[in-house]
């Protein structure tokens, strides 16, 4: 078992596992835009409702461009709440950067699925 942080992870699996399914990153890491602390690889994104992006409002009014991941470097803060839940059927913790703790969107799970919806604006993509 690796024990090494994500940010400390290599890019290309070790020779032996060429070709093998593996959790080492890829080349692009998508990164927490304030401090670079990486999230995820960008193969991970997922679609729910037939799509990996939404534009969605808070009750407060407040618009969130949000993409969805299937597993992030990171975990959710607070209790889950089904309250004002963009996703019907799924709870809701917020997501706050490892790094920075900059809020970078929520953790949406039910007792047989879970995702990350994470800030477009706050996210970045890094290539290797």
């Amino acid at each position: 078992m690796d024990l090494r942080s994500p940010n400390e992870m290599p890019l290309d699996p070790p020779p032996e596992q060429k070709g093998q399914a593996t959790s080492v990153l890829t080349p692009n890491r998508l990164v927490c835009r304030s401090c670079q602390f990486i999230l995820t690889d960008q193969p991970r994104r997922i679609r729910r409702q037939g799509q990996c992006q939404f534009v969605l409002a808070n009750p407060f009014g407040l618009l969130f461009e949000i993409e969805l991941y299937a597993q992030l470097f990171a975990l959710p803060l607070g209790p889950p709440s089904s309250e004002f839940t963009w996703f019907p059927g799924y709870c809701w913790q917020v997501l706050m950067c490892p790094g920075c703790n900059q809020h970078l969107g929520w953790f949406f799970s039910r007792s047989d699925d879970a995702f990350w919806a994470l800030i477009r604006s706050r996210i970045q993509i890094l290539s290797y």
